[in-house]
C-alpha cells in the first residue's frame, strides 16, 4: 500500500518536472524569437537582424547549459 503510494507520487512528480521543463524550453524560445522579430521599427536594416539573432543564440545556449548543468 504505501509503495504504491510512493511509486504513484514518484511517476506523478516525473510527470510535473518534464511538463515543467518542456514550457520553460518552449518559453525561451518563444522569448529568443521575440528578441529576434522585435525592433524599434517596423522594417529592421539588414545590419541589425544579425546581431538580434546573435544575443538570441546565445540567450538560448546559456539557457540550455543551465537547464542541462544544474
Amino acid at each position: 500500500m504505501i509503495s504504491t503510494v510512493i511509486t504513484t507520487t514518484t511517476a506523478v512528480t516525473a510527470q510535473v518536472m518534464a511538463y515543467s521543463i518542456i514550457a520553460v524550453v518552449f518559453l525561451i524560445i518563444f522569448l529568443a524569437l521575440k528578441e529576434i522579430l522585435s525592433s524599434e521599427t517596423d522594417r529592421p536594416s539588414i545590419k541589425v537582424v544579425p546581431e538580434r539573432i546573435r544575443v538570441a543564440n546565445h540567450t538560448l545556449t546559456t539557457c540550455f547549459r543551465r537547464l542541462l548543468f544544474v
